[in-house]
């Protein structure tokens, strides 16, 4: 039977009805689908706008970097007189060290009395060898005010200013000195009381926490 959808029947008013809800559906996806395409290039564009309206027109392009540097700031290179000076307070230093804690050992194990030889008339000994060898001076210095060898009494302006600083909670005092065209380095330190033992020799070290001087004169080169 031939199927004549012109002809006004309740079949071709059905036939109608659900042609134009499928045209009707078509076209409202078709709809949908435009005006979310054109919501979302709305979007972006918006936003392109937006944010050029905060960027300074003269602003710098950013560069990208793993993390933030600071400029390189080349030290300056240390003189050749700074060096060894530097070289002589080291020396001085090593030098201060080993004479007291030798000083410490010899008089904490062979001295016993006050008839045996004294770890600082040894040491006296010793220091003049060094000095006529030519390595270096060095000076014992009383700073108590009662020597009992005159020779370790302060000399000049230097060990006298030394001990005074010494007596006044000065760690180090040091002057550079110039002598036949050469430089040397004055260092002197606390010779502190560290033993009961020193009192053996020396009643006038009782109660006193420094009782000399150790100077030391070296050539700096």
């Amino acid at each position: 039977m031939d199927l004549d959808i012109r002809k006004p029947t309740p079949q071709n008013a059905q036939l109608w009805m659900l042609m134009s809800i499928l045209h009707f559906d078509s076209f409202h996806v078709f709809l949908r689908t435009l005006l979310m395409r054109y919501l979302a290039s709305a979007l972006i564009l918006s936003a392109a706008c937006f944010s050029s309206a905060f960027i300074p027109s003269n602003a710098p392009t950013p560069r990208t970097t793993s993390r933030h540097q600071d400029p390189v700031v080349a030290e300056k290179p240390m003189s050749a007189k700074d060096a060894a000076l530097g070289r002589a307070r080291k020396q001085a230093k090593m030098l201060d060290s080993l004479y007291k804690t030798a000083i410490v050992i010899i008089t904490k194990n062979y001295v016993n009395d006050s008839k045996d030889l004294a770890a600082g008339d040894a040491f006296q000994m010793l220091f003049d060898s060094m000095k006529e060898q030519g390595f270096h001076e060095v000076r014992l210095l009383d700073a108590s005010g009662e020597a009992i060898d005159d020779d370790n009494l302060p000399q000049n302006d230097y060990e006298k200013a030394a001990v005074k600083a010494i007596l006044a909670g000065q760690e180090i005092y040091e002057e550079v000195v110039t002598n036949d065209g050469k430089q040397f380095l004055k260092s002197t330190t606390a010779i502190p009381m560290v033993m009961d033992k020193c009192i053996m020799c020396h009643e006038n070290y009782e109660g006193k926490k420094i009782i000399g001087a150790l100077g030391i004169t070296l050539e700096i080169e």
